[in-house]
């Protein structure tokens, strides 16, 4: 177990790494918040995610997807977790930790023949497929809403909105994004030493501490993929992108679905961007994200079954 737990914090701290272009990307590109600021509220905002609402998703795969999992399965799931997210940090490509997890999940407990209820895998993949059209849908809508509130004020009241704005934004998508999906980690390991009250809160502690820690020392060079790269975007288009996938990814952390922030926020993006008639708009990056999605899933789902097999 005390591998297990290792490999679930190196998960965390790579986690982080990779996320940080989703948290401070669109923010720091559009000039609303220093990178320095931006780094300081998303890792506040995933600590205090993961430590408040975290446990809504302790039921997210064991208990919802399968009845229960075994310790060799539990270790193939991080391991194939683990290798992917960081061969796709370093690419540097946003990874999708629900979609990583969710695909070696179902190969590890397929390998030892669990029995998957079909039923709650088809929920958590149609959440997946209507999470980036709802966020488009959501900003749109603000977009547009903004638009006309924001003709009542001066310049120099806009200019304090968005600013107050950007930091509750950046604060509250970081929130959600602990909340879900470290709390799904956690959800993972955690049935297998809830005997330890001690270790079973130090761990969600550590959890959370670890992936800020990949936010603060390495999140600086994949901001740019989502932030620069990926789409411009007016103050307004980032922060009502990001709300919408807050809000989207916090609202399912309630019914205990594991999805993805990178699908929310590009969808989001998209959205803000098909409000606007002129957009810079790279199509390229955008099908890279998109492509890794289906790879991730379907390499997770057959590498976590090849170490099941190999290791038995």
């Amino acid at each position: 177990m005390l591998i297990i737990l290792s490999l679930a914090l190196l998960t965390a701290f790579v986690f982080g790494w990779n996320n940080s272009s989703l948290c401070t990307g669109g923010l720091t590109s559009s000039g609303l918040l220093s990178y320095k600021k931006s780094v300081a509220l998303a890792s506040l905002g995933l600590a205090l995610g993961a430590l408040i609402e975290g446990g809504k998703m302790k039921m997210s795969l064991i208990g919802f997807v399968t009845e229960s999992t075994s310790t060799p399965a539990l270790l193939s799931i991080f391991i194939t977790t683990l290798s992917l997210m960081l061969i796709l940090t370093l690419l540097p490509i946003p990874a999708s930790l629900s979609h990583l997890s969710v695909g070696a999940y179902v190969g590890a407990n397929f390998a030892i023949g669990s029995l998957i209820d079909t039923n709650a895998l088809g929920l958590i993949i149609l959440s997946w497929l209507l999470v980036p059209v709802f966020s488009a849908i959501i900003t749109m809508l603000l977009y547009l809403l903004t638009t006309r509130i924001a003709q009542r004020f001066s310049l120099l009241t806009l200019d304090a909105f968005n600013r107050v704005a950007v930091m509750t934004v950046v604060f509250y998508i970081a929130y959600a994004l602990g909340a879900n999906n470290i709390g799904m980690m956690n959800g993972l390991y955690m049935p297998f030493i809830y005997d330890d009250l001690v270790l079973s809160e130090l761990m969600i502690t550590i959890m959370a501490i670890s992936a800020v820690m990949g936010i603060v020392i390495f999140g600086k060079r994949i901001t740019k993929t989502v932030g620069e790269d990926l789409i411009v975007l007016s103050p307004k288009g980032v922060i009502t992108g990001m709300f919408s996938s807050a809000l989207l990814m916090w609202l399912f952390t309630q019914f205990s679905i594991p999805i993805s922030m990178t699908q929310a926020i590009v969808g989001g993006i998209i959205g803000a961007g098909l409000v606007k008639r002129h957009v810079i708009f790279n199509r390229i990056i955008l099908y890279e994200i998109i492509g890794s999605w289906i790879v991730v899933i379907t390499i997770g789902f057959i590498m976590s079954v090849l170490i099941m097999r190999f290791f038995g």
